[in-house]
């Protein structure tokens, strides 16, 4: 479902298209109410349907909420409206975020954190497998399953892990 400019959800008034991806489609919007731009990440319909995803969706509203570091943008708020469920984060203006040199640096400084409170491995290995590095991707879904992570039970459905599955480590974790 694509939004065209001018659309309003909620607070928020959409400017442009931004992105897109497996987990939707990203928007510059306007938050009228505290005059700021932001990222507005709109949901699949078939995401938002299914309850396995959404709960993990929440689930990882909540935890990216809860950190605070420069090279992890801030999440406002996730909500629905009439026109399905949202995401509105920090808007970044100028370099697409998730460049590869910042996520390694935010991969070493969560790694540092995780010295002082939990950082799930499941998290990391999500990183690794954006950033097309499988063997590490691996490697911390090997200690994922070590910590016993509560989020392995999307390992089969996660749609992040799709570049992993064709793998014979991939079929191994999953049995």
């Amino acid at each position: 479902m694509s939004l065209v400019t001018g659309t309003k959800l909620g607070r928020y008034e959409i400017r442009s298209k931004i992105g897109e991806g497996g987990m939707g489609e990203v928007y510059l919007a306007q938050d009228t109410k505290l005059d700021r731009k932001i990222a507005l990440k709109i949901l699949p319909a078939e995401v938002a349907a299914h309850p396995d995803r959404m709960k993990r969706f929440v689930q990882e509203a909540k935890a990216a909420s809860a950190l605070n570091h420069p090279n992890i943008i801030t999440i406002y708020e996730i909500d629905e409206t009439e026109s399905g469920h949202f995401i509105a984060t920090e808007f970044i203006d100028g370099e697409t975020p998730g460049k590869g040199g910042e996520a390694k640096k935010a991969i070493d400084e969560l790694k540092q954190s995780s010295k002082q409170r939990y950082v799930s491995s499941y998290y990391l290995a999500l990183i690794y497998a954006a950033l097309g590095e499988k063997n590490l991707a691996f490697e911390w879904l090997e200690n994922a399953y070590k910590e016993r992570s509560d989020l392995l039970i999307y390992l089969k459905v996660d749609p992040r892990l799709d570049s992993l599955r064709s793998d014979a480590r991939f079929t191994d974790l999953i049995r």
